[in-house]
């Protein structure tokens, strides 16, 4: 998806369960790269498909990026972790490697070590930079309650360009 800023508007939320998690992912990619140099290179070396269909939003996106994006100091600069949108093309000699990072980092991302937990109630907005923040929820009973998010997505370089215009608009606009 790139670089947006993503609000998730919590509208109701009364069903059992359905805590909402955020991680850290540059907190976890800087852990991993330490304890696990090998899988993290697999990680930011193998670029990965990413589709997207959303029926309901009428939405369709197709990227590819490798899980774990560097910058050229080598720094991560960008996550990209959704497993019901991974569509991985690898090569046969390279599925077992690339499946074992994945693992290990996923269970990174897993860890209550990693992960704040919050109950949004009605009213409240989570708002996070998805090319760092990674979300997910507990499970709830749907059966019991609702549990209703409105998300909406910002691209990034739009908050930037506002920053931007209000530091620089004495050199563009007339006095």
């Amino acid at each position: 998806m790139g670089r947006v800023l993503q609000f998730l508007y919590c509208v109701e939320n009364n069903a059992s369960g359905g805590e909402s998690i955020v991680v850290d992912g540059y907190r976890v990619a800087r852990d991993f790269r330490q304890n696990h140099p090998e899988y993290f290179n697999t990680l930011a070396e193998t670029p990965i498909h990413f589709k997207q269909f959303d029926l309901h939003s009428q939405y369709y996106l197709c990227n590819i990026n490798p899980i774990l994006k560097l910058n050229q100091k080598g720094e991560v600069s960008e996550i990209y972790f959704s497993h019901k949108n991974c569509k991985p093309n690898l090569k046969f000699d390279k599925v077992e490697s690339f499946y074992e990072a994945y693992k290990t980092f996923f269970n990174y991302l897993k860890s209550p070590d990693y992960q704040y937990c919050s109950r949004l109630k009605a009213g409240d907005c989570l708002v996070e930079q998805n090319f760092r923040i990674l979300h997910g929820r507990t499970a709830y009973d749907a059966n019991y309650g609702t549990r209703h998010l409105e998300g909406v997505f910002l691209d990034w370089d739009y908050c930037k360009g506002r920053h931007n215009f209000k530091q620089f608009q004495h050199l563009y606009l007339e006095k």
